[in-house]
């Protein structure tokens, strides 16, 4: 236990109040973001219609989503579109075109697109599988 003291106070690192209230902020941010969106997600969601859900300049919404997610806006919705539309084809008898409308996507020609990008394979592929 001594030890143990030792090292929690001799290599803990200080976390100062105002640095814990910034990431409070950060992860109440991203909490609305993920939420939004995965609500929304098939309907028609820009960058614009974020930033006035979230309450943010869409210029810095969409550093702030490329910084803390890793992947631009699009990327970002279009990846939680498609994995709805892997659970929608892996458990339900819907016809692919009707997934695709169901999940968001503007058009076939777009939604294979980004499946065949994610899954190596069009979506009937998958279907097949199962």
């Amino acid at each position: 236990m001594y030890l143990l003291n030792i090292l929690f106070n001799d290599f803990s690192e200080r976390i100062s109040t105002k640095s814990v209230q910034s990431n409070q902020k950060y992860y109440k941010r991203i909490f609305k973001i993920n939420s939004y969106i995965e609500q929304n997600y098939a309907n028609k969601i820009t960058l614009t219609t974020l930033s006035k859900q979230v309450h943010l300049n869409p210029e810095y919404l969409s550093r702030f989503i490329s910084k803390n997610y890793g992947m631009s806006f699009y990327r970002y919705l279009t990846s939680v579109r498609l994995n709805h539309v892997q659970t929608l084809i892996t458990t339900t008898d819907l016809q692919i075109l009707q997934i695709a409308e169901q999940t968001g996507f503007a058009n076939y020609a777009q939604f294979n697109k980004e499946f065949k990008n994610r899954f190596g394979c069009l979506p009937s592929r998958i279907r097949q599988r199962n």
